[in-house]
């Protein structure tokens, strides 16, 4: 934990990890808004969650290069930067959720994964300082629930969509468990390699 701490107060002003502060603050603002337009505040707006949230996932790739091109890739990074990306994807999952409640199911499966990965990676730091960095399935699950919590987003009705959003949201799900089990079994090793 001492290591941890020392990591949060070295790196926490370093230019990518600023950037991964900002996305951080931004990633409540889509679901916010959603709910106050489900609210009947206003639908001209309608599509305003949508862009904000298309914005801040746009930037995910900003801080990750500018830690390369500075030559500052973190341990602290490597935390915050998949942090920023589950805080997004749940606001959004929970603002809808609240709104619509058959999404109440495949939301609670990202929440419990995402919480999950994140207990083993803040674990894997903290105990055996090792920071696990993202996988390619990780990266790929998370394309994917940015489709699928921006389809959440739009504001178009209809059975076509409904069922497009749907079939998202399974192949998203599924994804989302395949990865989590994929970490699992990396601590997993990590766990039996230093025992």
């Amino acid at each position: 934990m001492r290591k941890l701490l020392q990591d949060l107060k070295r790196d926490w002003a370093k230019p990518p990890n600023l950037i991964t502060w900002v996305r951080i603050a931004l990633c409540l603002v889509p679901g916010i808004v959603y709910l106050r337009i489900a609210n009947g505040t206003s639908h001209d707006w309608a599509w305003a969650p949508v862009i904000w949230f298309g914005g801040v996932v746009l930037t995910d790739p900003l801080d990750g290069m500018v830690a390369r091109w500075l030559k500052m890739v973190t341990d602290l990074g490597k935390l915050l930067d998949p942090f920023a990306d589950k805080l997004l994807i749940i606001a959004v999952g929970v603002s809808v959720s609240y709104v619509h409640h058959e999404f109440i199911l495949p939301t609670a499966v990202i929440v419990a994964r995402e919480l999950w990965v994140t207990g083993l990676r803040s674990y894997a730091k903290w105990r055996y300082d090792v920071a696990i960095a993202a996988s390619r399935s990780g990266k790929s699950k998370m394309i994917a629930q940015s489709v699928m919590a921006a389809m959440m987003l739009v504001p178009i009705t209809g059975a076509w969509w409904h069922a497009m959003t749907w079939g998202v949201i399974g192949v998203t799900v599924g994804m989302t468990v395949l990865s989590g089990i994929e970490y699992s079994a990396v601590a997993w090793r990590l766990v039996r390699s230093e025992a």
